[in-house]
């Protein structure tokens, strides 16, 4: 088993509820287990979420658009780019 480590923490009185209901219900057999799994969800979201990032980040530079551009630049380009619209 992973070394533990205890954590004491506090959950609004609706999630705190719905732990235990979970609990109670026979879904989960503890609190904690019911918040390894929330953790493991939240850290898998992160994850998905930090790859999206990534593969915007380098769809954007295989754009061919990345590069060294000032601000001033950019705010003069897109004043340009909203005057032209309709």
């Amino acid at each position: 088993m992973a070394d533990l480590e205890r954590l004491i923490v506090a959950l609004p009185a609706s999630q705190a509820n719905a732990v235990r209901s979970a609990v109670a219900t026979g879904e989960y057999s503890s609190p904690s287990e019911v918040l390894s799994d929330a953790l493991r969800v939240w850290e898998q979201r992160r994850v998905r979420e930090t790859e999206v990032l990534r593969r915007h980040w380098d769809d954007g530079k295989a754009s061919g658009l990345a590069g060294a551009r000032d601000a001033a630049t950019v705010i003069a380009e897109e004043k340009v780019r909203k005057a032209g619209r309709p």
